[in-house]
């Protein structure tokens, strides 16, 4: 069982949901003098040079080196941060896992020990959901009415079916509850954050991420709000890129700003910061609730 003084939260996300662009912004902040600011690095993480890595990268806005899935490539990234108000000292214990990791897990049904080790020593999830790559549910009706009504067309449009084209929010439903069977806290303090959410801020849309979350995986939505004595959950929404680093004209604009924080948005409730650290600062608070002790 993990302690509070060397806390470890498990990053958990299918492939490309923003992780490892979540860490590299994460370090520019503790780096970083920035208005508000929480936390800072008292020490350096042995895996300096791969935080270094992907830092450098996000600053020049190249496009983020996703984290094999390979037992050989597996990585403990430890943040050993302090807060400035209380000089309390704590160490992040961030086990940088490939999202394909979760897909096999969802597959296959099984873990690894070296997985399971993380799981009951872990004290919080960061749960990525990317806002622009959602599998949803295909009904039969749909499907139907796009034949008009012919069997043969009908028919034909059939795929067969494989668990890689489950709808998103079914995986992270089944995903969160093998968490639960063996998650030593109760309930279990689960951080969701929303990536790429710039693109939701740029379309004016004014939702806020619960609201998006309960329109665009319902099922989720409501397997979270049915299971508040299991699971107790925050919903972020979280732009840590500011922008498509593959478009041409949006990585210029990015590159060009006097400071790299600007490009980070963050969206709990209806607040807006560019406190990239607040998933992490809500998880320390719920470690010192009673209810989760």
């Amino acid at each position: 069982m993990a302690s509070l003084q060397t806390p470890k939260i498990v990053l958990l996300g299918l492939p490309s949901t923003g992780k490892t662009s979540f860490l590299a912004a994460l370090r520019h902040y503790i780096e970083v003098d920035t208005p508000n600011k929480k936390l800072i690095q008292y020490d350096y993480s042995e895996n300096d040079e791969y935080l270094t890595k992907i830092y450098f990268d996000w600053l020049g806005c190249a496009l983020p080196t996703r984290t094999p899935a390979n037992a050989k490539t597996y990585r403990n990234i430890k943040l050993f941060l302090q807060h400035i108000e209380t000089e309390e000292k704590l160490i992040l214990d961030v086990p940088d896992i490939a999202g394909e990791t979760f897909n096999q897990q969802w597959e296959s049904r099984s873990w690894t020990k070296l997985y399971m080790s993380e799981i009951e020593q872990a004290d919080g999830l960061i749960l990525f959901i990317h806002s622009q790559d959602v599998r949803t549910p295909v009904f039969l009706h749909d499907i139907y009415a796009l034949t008009e009504g012919e069997e043969e067309d009908y028919i034909s449009k059939l795929e067969p079916w494989s668990p890689r084209k489950a709808p998103t929010q079914v995986v992270l439903v089944e995903l969160l509850q093998f968490h639960l069977e063996h998650f030593h806290r109760k309930p279990m303090p689960v951080a969701i954050v929303i990536s790429a959410w710039e693109k939701l801020l740029s379309g004016g849309t004014g939702i806020t991420p619960e609201r998006w979350l309960e329109r665009n995986l319902p099922l989720l939505s409501q397997f979270l709000i049915a299971n508040q004595e299991k699971l107790q959950t925050n919903v972020y929404g979280v732009s840590a890129q500011g922008g498509d680093f593959a478009n041409t004209e949006e990585r210029t604009k990015l590159q060009h700003l006097d400071d790299a924080a600007e490009r980070i948005k963050v969206q709990v409730g209806t607040e807006h910061s560019n406190d990239i650290s607040a998933p992490i600062q809500w998880l320390l608070n719920t470690w010192q609730s009673p209810s989760t002790q």
